[in-house]
């Protein structure tokens, strides 16, 4: 439970809480993609979107948005690991040539700031010409 929170739920473009008295408050999120994850760990209940925006609440009431800086950001799924939420999906990268989907994986303690964590040559690594670094899928921390 978050606050006077008791339930939250998630639609396009809306998130309807539930406070106390078994009221329930409909709270315009602004986002209009389709949620893919939701997660309610260490004080947060933090969501994703397939477009790769991430909303997040410390009290179900007021919600924040952070929208991830990558050029064709696909977020598939987030979770915790016990110090840190990490989020996995993918992004294009338009300053390599050729123009390719890449996997990416970021870390944040707040969803305010994020660290990408690089593998060492998985950007670069091919075997007859297929790339096992395009996307990731799911977490397990």
């Amino acid at each position: 439970m978050l606050g006077k929170t008791n339930i939250s739920t998630l639609s396009e473009g809306a998130i309807v809480t539930e406070i106390e008295d078994f009221k329930w408050i409909q709270i315009q999120s602004g986002i209009y993609g389709n949620f893919v994850k939701a997660v309610c760990k260490n004080g947060y209940l933090a969501a994703i979107t397939a477009d790769g925006t991430v909303v997040y609440t410390t009290d179900g009431e007021v919600w924040q948005t952070s929208v991830l800086e990558y050029e064709d950001c696909k977020l598939n799924d987030v979770d915790w690991d016990g110090s840190r939420f990490i989020l996995v999906g993918s992004y294009t990268d338009a300053s390599r040539n050729p123009v390719d989907e890449y996997g990416l994986i970021l870390c944040t303690t707040d969803f305010v700031t994020y660290e990408k964590v690089v593998i060492p040559n998985a950007e670069d690594s091919t075997i007859s010409n297929i790339k096992y670094d395009r996307e990731y899928i799911v977490i397990y921390p």
